[in-house]
């Protein structure tokens, strides 16, 4: 598994988990959209992803 960061358009940073495949890992996307979406900061998303 691998972390891949992604710009927004509007110079945000966002983080995914990837398997082996490059296929995002469903869960764990949608539980960072929440904490996105509940306006938890930037190096919190990233530490999830890492975690």
């Amino acid at each position: 598994m691998r972390v891949q960061e992604v710009i927004l358009n509007d110079n945000k940073k966002r983080y995914l988990l990837l398997d082996e495949a490059g296929v995002p890992i469903v869960p764990v996307m949608k539980y960072l959209k929440h904490l996105d979406q509940t306006g938890k900061s930037n190096n919190t998303l990233k530490t999830y992803c890492y975690a």
